[in-house]
């Protein structure tokens, strides 16, 4: 845990209000302090904010900060391990075509492969990979909770209050 607290610590995020830092849950034990896009991404995966609630605050932000929540949240899914059969649940479940680029990238393509792509798309499929890639990291992150930490577990992060 104290490893995750200092990369948390040491993450630094210059957009709008998404730098300041908000003590959370078991965190307090800690000293780990989460920004406000590690505890949104977070509250999405656990149902405590819907599709446009987590929507509407994504596009508050400027296209750098838009590039920062995406790049948190796929070092977020990164840390979920999702399988294949969690992606294509995931797509499945999320409220987007499933023709548009990043849903095709995930079916067609590995995980490592899929991510490498998507940082290398246009602002114009920021929006579309950001819901296809929460909705990947909900699906793992909840399969997570569900199994490893059932019985608790020292990940703040899953320890949100509402």
């Amino acid at each position: 845990m104290a490893t995750v607290c200092a990369r948390l610590k040491a993450s630094a995020f210059q957009s709008r209000t998404a730098h300041s830092r908000v003590v959370v849950g078991n965190a307090k034990r800690a000293s780990c302090k989460m920004t406000e896009i590690e505890i949104n991404i977070n509250k999405y995966a656990q149902n405590k904010l819907t599709d446009s609630e987590i929507m509407d605050w994504f596009d508050q932000f400027d296209l750098i900060g838009q590039k920062e929540i995406r790049d948190k949240l796929i070092m977020f899914m990164q840390q979920s391990h999702p399988t294949d059969e969690m992606i294509s649940i995931a797509i499945q479940s999320a409220p987007i075509k499933d023709t548009m680029t990043p849903v095709v990238l995930f079916k067609t393509q590995n995980f490592k492969i899929a991510i490498n792509k998507i940082e290398k798309l246009p602002y114009s499929e920021l929006r579309k990979s950001f819901i296809t890639m929460l909705s990947i990291f909900k699906i793992a992150d909840t399969y997570r909770r569900e199994t490893d930490c059932k019985n608790g577990c020292s990940h703040f992060w899953h320890n949100l209050d509402d």
